[in-house]
């Protein structure tokens, strides 16, 4: 049986270059059906009803504000630190309250 040919160390600089270049479009084509796919699953999932809870509503907004943060509209500096400072907000108001915080509102 004779051993496989690698086609690559018989094509030239420029040929494999375009080979490798095609292959990795076509894995970054692959990756992104993937995260679509799990993006489309996800929003699924987040609008199956309505919220139980504030932390439920804290991670749909989260997941809505970061999306609208990658828009062109975003890229204001004055609105990217608007954008982080509600994420931190949100962020905090999603955790469940610790004995600390308890005590220190009572």
């Amino acid at each position: 049986m004779d051993d496989p040919v690698t086609l690559d160390t018989r094509r030239g600089i420029g040929a494999r270059k375009e080979t490798e270049e095609r292959r990795k479009r076509g894995r970054v084509a692959s990756d992104l059906e993937a995260v679509q796919a799990r993006q489309a699953r996800l929003e699924h999932y987040l609008h199956g009803g309505p919220s139980g809870s504030w932390r439920e509503v804290a991670e749909k907004a989260r997941y809505l504000i970061e999306i609208l943060a990658a828009t062109p509209g975003a890229l204001d500096p004055q609105r990217q630190q608007l954008v982080a400072d509600v994420l931190a907000e949100l962020g905090a108001a999603a955790r469940p309250p610790s004995p600390d915080n308890d005590r220190a509102g009572a």
